[in-house]
């Protein structure tokens, strides 16, 4: 199976026209954007847009995320180091009950959800510091890049310059194939 390249299902699905693709690339290319921020930047689309684009079909969900509402309970659950090396916030827990029994998972925002190294390391962190009974599951969701700096920079009060788009392990899906 050949994967789209991001620019070629933009235009496919209306948000950008050729002529804009074209330009998104170009401004890509000169400032070292990958193509789903680069198309951002220049305001050809928004997070809602590519939400509802990608959202049902990446069989991954989705997450908006405020930086005035993340959750405090997750803030110290994994070291900064292992966040920014693998693109990966706690993004809070859910209690599930079924029938008559609770179990508890964690929430992970990563960049890429395809990374099963750094679902693996954010569990085991995330179990050294809980203990194997806080939680059971992981539910993984898919963040952009724009919003785990945000979040970032302002939960844990880094400078969002020094987090490099270009360094972060985001979804192959959000890349564009030059």
């Amino acid at each position: 199976m050949v994967r789209k390249r991001i620019g070629d299902i933009f235009v496919e699905k209306g948000l950008v026209t050729e002529a804009q693709l074209q330009e998104i690339i170009a401004y890509g290319r000169k400032t070292g954007m990958r193509f789903g921020d680069a198309a951002l930047a220049m305001g050809f689309i928004d997070t809602q847009k590519l939400a509802k684009v990608f959202g049902p079909n990446n069989r991954v969900d989705f997450f908006y995320m405020d930086p005035m509402y993340f959750p405090k309970i997750t803030q110290d659950l994994l070291p900064r180091e292992l966040m920014l090396q693998y693109g990966v916030l706690p993004l809070g827990f859910k209690t599930h009950y079924r029938f008559f029994r609770s179990s508890k998972s964690l929430n992970l925002g990563l960049l890429n959800p395809d990374n099963e190294e750094a679902i693996h390391e954010a569990r085991q962190a995330a179990h050294a510091r809980l203990g194997a009974d806080g939680f059971q599951k992981v539910h993984v969701f898919l963040i952009l890049s724009d919003q785990f700096i945000d979040v970032f920079g302002e939960v844990y009060k880094m400078d969002a310059i020094s987090i490099k788009t270009s360094q972060l392990q985001l979804d192959p899906l959000l890349e564009v194939a030059l």
